[in-house]
């Protein structure tokens, strides 16, 4: 990109707007370019101004931010980051906001009126510069359908267990594949999903309300159950142990970050690699970085099958990229794609 990053601030706080400007003002390759104080003024601007990323506030009057962002993902979809001042009881607009297309989301430090706005300023910067380059318009452009198809649930391999991770634009893509899912699914789902902590459980539960099989929040030394999905709880690292057979136990581990985030994939891939061996299928979806790819080394060196959101629906193609590098994925597909597939992997491997 050439031009400075073309920035819209929405919020309906008069302070919060002009703190917020000034703060990214101070960068040369950013530009805010215009402000407003609900979602109506929000969606007027962008017909009339080219803007290259949004910040948008969630509770605002006349217009929510919610409200605003279906508009402007239907008129003129661009990249919008979450800047609100959400508690963990109501991380649920936030989570709505991601399943509809926002593509990153970041806490106010201290309520709606932040004069501390400051203290998560390096890290607003690196999403608004991460999020201008993510084409939403290509993204939203492509209708993705998935094989509405009658699946003989007690004829799929009762063994196999399931491993995913995600990161940015996740929980638009973990909500499109898990809702493909059957009732009576015969396997456990696992998922790393990276989030600040108090949003995994409000994550667990719209996912639960959406999907045929159960979601939930993990929690330490739950015994896994097939049918299920377990959301990895922000703050800790998920691994698996095994107390016999049969039976396998979810362990929530308070340590150090790796590949900066926690919970990290690599822990949930290795553990469960180790115990599922060749029973094992290991995905990964869109998301920054390398997470998880030494983890789909370890999958694929124990046996398992490895797949990868391909670029052509990935909002962020560097988790799963970082992963075919390794050369342990053996299939790259479409999201809307990767569902199928997983069945008629169990089916194969009866």
């Amino acid at each position: 990109m050439n031009h400075k990053i073309r920035v819209l601030v929405v919020d309906d706080s008069i302070f919060m707007r002009k703190l917020i400007s000034d703060m990214l003002s101070k960068y040369d390759d950013i530009e805010v370019v215009a402000k407003a104080k609900n979602g109506e003024e929000a969606v007027s601007v962008i017909n009339d101004i080219p803007i290259d990323v949004i910040t948008m506030d969630i509770e605002m009057p006349i217009m929510d931010g919610i409200t605003a962002i279906s508009k402007i993902m239907d008129v003129k979809p661009t990249p919008i980051i979450i800047l609100s001042a959400y508690a963990e009881s109501g991380a649920g607009p936030t989570i709505e906001a991601l399943q509809m297309g926002a593509v990153d989301f970041i806490r106010k430090p201290s309520g709606p009126i932040s004069f501390d706005i400051d203290k998560i300023q390096s890290e607003l910067v690196e999403k608004i510069k991460n999020a201008v380059k993510i084409d939403v318009l290509s993204q939203s452009k492509k209708k993705l359908i998935f094989e509405k198809k009658r699946y003989d649930v007690s004829k799929l391999n009762q063994n196999l267990a399931i491993v995913i991770g995600a990161s940015t634009g996740g929980p638009k893509a973990l909500t499109l594949v898990l809702k493909e899912f059957p009732y009576k699914f015969p396997a456990p789902i696992l998922v790393v999903q990276h989030m600040p902590e108090g949003f995994t459980s409000q994550f667990a539960e719209h996912l639960n309300r959406d999907c045929k099989i159960d979601v939930k929040e993990a929690e330490d030394g739950v015994l896994i159950r097939r049918g299920t999905a377990y959301i990895a709880k922000a703050g800790y690292h998920m691994m698996i142990e095994s107390i016999d057979e049969d039976k396998n136990l979810i362990r929530l581990v308070k340590g150090k970050k790796i590949n900066s985030v926690m919970p990290s994939c690599e822990p949930l891939f290795d553990s469960a690699a180790k115990i599922y061996k060749n029973n094992l299928i290991g995905i990964l979806l869109t998301g920054m970085g390398r997470d998880g790819s030494k983890g789909i080394k370890t999958i694929k060196k124990m046996g398992g099958l490895t797949i990868a959101e391909s670029k052509d629906t990935a909002m962020i193609f560097g988790m799963p990229k970082a992963a075919i590098e390794t050369g342990a994925v053996d299939f790259v597909k479409p999201l809307n794609e990767i569902p199928d597939l997983v069945i008629n992997i169990m089916a194969r491997e009866r």
